[in-house]
């Protein structure tokens, strides 16, 4: 869990029939003392840091849950809130585009033979993109601790 991936991906089988791996994520979330919040619909489910835990780099699990030939098999994806997801893919792209747009600008000047002024925009992107990565990876470290105790979690239920 601690890779360059952002949103960290696992696959798990279990002995137990996908109905009953459901029906104790659902009894471990509606729980009054439950370790964590969460939602199911149909095969999917979310584990979520109870919201009085909970910050802005807080991650959430998903957990897609299939019929397997020996039971049941959980694909697993950490990632942050939808919202803190959905901003930094927001900013990955507007300073991307940003950057292509100056670079083909630059290249316009360029060809002109005018001051290529615009082609700064382009090495201004990747430092910010860099920038913005490694402010990903930092909010990653900062929910960590809870990263694994939603693993832990989930290994409760599993039985392991």
């Amino acid at each position: 869990m601690s890779g360059l991936e952002l949103r960290p991906r696992f696959k798990i089988e279990s002995k137990l029939p996908p109905d009953e791996l459901i029906q104790k994520i659902c009894s471990t979330i509606k729980d009054e003392e439950a370790p964590c919040d969460g939602s199911v619909v149909t095969n999917h489910a979310v584990l979520r840091v109870p919201q009085k835990e909970a910050h802005f780099w807080s991650p959430q699990l998903s957990l897609d849950i299939s019929s397997h030939e020996k039971g049941s098999e959980i694909r697993g994806l950490f990632g942050p809130s939808p919202g803190v997801w959905t901003m930094f893919v927001f900013f990955y792209m507007g300073i991307g585009i940003t950057g292509l747009f100056g670079f083909f600008y630059g290249m316009a000047q360029w060809s002109l033979d005018k001051n290529q002024h615009a082609l700064w925009s382009l090495p201004i992107a990747i430092i910010l993109e860099f920038i913005v990565y490694f402010i990903a990876q930092t909010g990653k470290k900062l929910g960590n601790k809870q990263m694994h105790h939603l693993n832990s979690i989930l290994k409760r239920v599993l039985g392991e």
